[in-house]
């Protein structure tokens, strides 16, 4: 509970363990699905509000940032728990989102050049991302034909103004790479598009709670002036001030 930064009605958002920076941030289904296509109307909705929310937040940040990369990973099943009548049963996978912002370095100065980044490492590690067509609103339910199975990049700048939204889906079911995407995939690209390999690994940039815990109270009371859901909360009480 310590590590939850906002609540809404669907979503909520939370710290990551072992964060890739400060801002690096979660969007969790309240539900327990195994992807967010599975969201309702309301819930997908929310989850383009917290994003807004965010871009908003990150723009006042003064931290340099060009973007943010917006990372949901569904990895196939794995038959990984024996029970002592020797069956097996697959894992359960609740879903989210990982938001990491994304900043200027030598090599990336805009969003731009870390689409074109991402799509040259990717494709030097023999991993076939379907780039979405945003001409005509190709959605992923399209490319991954009702799986569940897939990994998505959305590359979001944070003014609509700035840069185009480009997303790329790795399609675990129609993919003939014989390279392995294993879980670990999606944080590693970020790292080392960011030239900070050093933290691909999650364990490597664990906090003690105290630690966590003042991570999150600084980002709560940081996002607050952009926190849809308070003004949502704000909007309710006044309606009900005059009704009473």
């Amino acid at each position: 509970m310590h590590l939850i930064g906002s609540v809404g009605s669907e979503v909520y958002l939370a710290y990551p363990k072992g964060p890739i920076h400060t801002h690096h941030i979660l969007i969790v289904p309240i539900a327990h699905i195994p992807s967010t296509l599975h969201l309702n109307e309301s819930g997908s909705k929310e989850v383009e509000m917290y994003l807004d929310d965010l871009s908003s937040f990150l723009l006042k940040q003064k931290k340099g940032y060009v973007g943010m990369v917006v990372v949901e990973r569904n990895m196939p099943p794995r038959r990984n728990r024996r029970y002592d009548d020797g069956n097996e049963q697959d894992s359960v996978v609740h879903t989210h989102l990982q938001v990491i912002p994304l900043y200027s370095t030598k090599q990336h100065s805009s969003l731009s050049s870390y689409v074109s980044s991402f799509s040259s490492l990717t494709s030097q590690d023999t991993f076939q991302f379907h780039k979405l067509n945003q001409e005509r609103n190709q959605l992923v339910e399209e490319v991954v034909n009702g799986s569940d199975f897939f990994v998505q990049f959305r590359f979001l700048p944070l003014s609509p103004s700035d840069e185009d939204e480009v997303s790329f889906v790795f399609d675990f079911n129609s993919s003939s790479s014989s390279a392995v995407l294993t879980p670990y995939y999606p944080r590693e690209v970020c790292c080392r598009l960011m030239g900070v390999e050093e933290r691909s690994n999650w364990k490597v940039c664990t906090l003690d709670q105290s630690q966590e815990e003042d991570l999150t109270t600084k980002f709560r009371d940081e996002f607050q002036p952009f926190d849809h859901t308070l003004k949502q909360q704000e909007e309710q009480e006044e309606e009900e001030e005059k009704e009473s």
